[in-house]
């Protein structure tokens, strides 16, 4: 009786059973048809990401400009003590 319960709930978690739902889903074979809306939405989003890229790609070639200027030339000590004893 064991082996026959077994046997009858062995296919759900299987292997082969796993494999099948993940190749032969029927909502994978629904195509997305593209409507105002969509348009309206993923153009503004897109313009913005370009935007923000661009902006991270020059801070990142200022700090790594910056970071080489500060290893070459000597650095200026401020005069934040005579500053605080006035």
């Amino acid at each position: 009786m064991r082996l026959s319960a077994l046997l009858f709930f062995a296919p759900q978690f299987s292997v082969r059973h796993q494999v099948q739902l993940l190749f032969y889903d029927p909502f994978s074979k629904v195509t997305h048809h593209w409507n105002w809306f969509d348009l309206t939405m993923l153009i503004p989003y897109f313009a913005v990401m370009i935007i923000l890229s661009f902006y991270g790609i020059h801070r990142y070639t200022c700090a790594i400009s910056i970071s080489n200027t500060r290893r070459t030339t000597i650095p200026i000590r401020l005069a934040t003590s005579r500053i605080c004893r006035e």
